[in-house]
């Protein structure tokens, strides 16, 4: 997938590392619905992608 520039670093960095902002539940709960959409839509191409490497150090994090 092509993404834009994601200045936020991984969410396996806000999650794990303790120099990295960490995230309140607001915004975990806005990634994991972002993530969540954009899964939807991947499983329902013709055909479908199946993404086989989904991890907190695979997603990158934007500006919003």
């Amino acid at each position: 997938m092509v993404f834009e520039y994601a200045p936020n670093g991984t969410l396996f960095e806000h999650l794990h590392i303790k120099e990295a902002e960490h995230l309140d539940w607001r915004m975990r709960l806005r990634i994991t619905m972002g993530m969540a959409y954009c899964l939807e839509y991947m499983h329902q191409l013709n055909p479908p992608i199946a993404h086989n490497n989904l991890n907190s150090g695979s997603l990158q994090l934007t500006e919003d």
